[in-house]
């Protein structure tokens, strides 16, 4: 029988192969444990660094509110919008960072908008506050209450019944229940084509004597003037020609011959 013969084997080097994978893994444990520790020391850091603590938080244009108010109420909103700036929280430069950098508000009610200015260097923050002012004063009837309403619309607070002011007054006998930081009419426009159409009366020797409301379901409103003449507008827009109309109507013997004047379709006028 002929013999065969294998060929032999270096047994240290197989011994050294089979230490390599181990020499391997350890190394690789070992760059894991390193990189898990930079990691750390790098989210320390940032999270406790002092040069990326805020130093100040200052706050301008704010008559109505208190600088902690306007704060309080921008750290709330940027809360709302960013997960991420929550993360670090309001001490942090990062945190307002990640604002937007105009913020519009419904409540307080006395706030309308907040920018924010950040000064990554120097670790300062500015809030430039807007607020809102009392553009309108509506009264449920003729003994109220009474209500500011801002010029957006929005139920300022609850106010003395006035009696003659510079501010618009409407007489509103259909409202019910009035939330202050809320919208007061459903119809967002309502309020600015009242004041847009009452300017143009002014402005042609009309002012009203009265401006009432009957029924927000109708979205009609009604000047009353001082002749006793009423002219009925719609809530939706202003009389394109309303200048015009008036001009007519002092033409033909002046607005105290006119029991009524209606503006409530558009492109058309009814009177009597």
């Amino acid at each position: 029988m002929k013999k065969t013969y294998l060929p032999e084997r270096n047994i240290l080097h197989y011994q050294a192969s089979a230490k390599k994978p181990k020499r391997s893994g350890r190394f690789f444990i070992a760059l894991l444990v390193v990189f898990l520790a930079l990691a750390g020391l790098a989210t320390y850091a940032v999270f406790h660094a002092d040069f990326l603590k805020t130093r100040a938080v200052e706050v301008s244009g704010n008559r109505l509110l208190s600088a902690d108010e306007v704060r309080d109420a921008s750290v709330r909103r940027i809360r709302e919008r960013s997960r991420l700036a929550s993360v670090f929280g309001s001490g942090h430069v990062w945190f307002w960072s990640l604002a937007p950098r105009t913020m519009e508000f419904s409540e307080p009610t006395e706030l309308k908008s907040v920018s924010v200015e950040v000064d990554a260097v120097g670790a300062r923050v500015e809030l430039k506050a807007e607020e809102r002012n009392v553009a309108h004063i509506v009264c449920k009837g003729a003994e109220g209450p009474c209500y500011g309403i801002t010029g957006d619309g929005l139920v300022f607070a609850e106010i003395p019944t006035v009696q003659g002011s510079l501010i618009l007054k409407i007489e509103d006998s259909a409202a019910e229940s009035v939330t202050v930081g809320s919208a007061y009419f459903a119809n967002k426009e309502f309020l600015r084509h009242i004041y847009e159409a009452t300017k143009i009366l002014e402005a042609n020797g009309l002012p009203p004597s009265l401006i009432r409301v009957r029924d927000h379901a109708l979205d009609e409103w009604e000047a009353v003037l001082p002749s006793g003449t009423v002219m009925y507008f719609a809530g939706s827009f202003v009389p394109k020609e309303l200048t015009l109309v008036l001009e007519e109507i002092r033409k033909n013997g002046g607005i105290a011959a006119y029991r009524y004047v209606d503006f409530r379709v558009e492109d058309k006028v009814f009177y009597q």
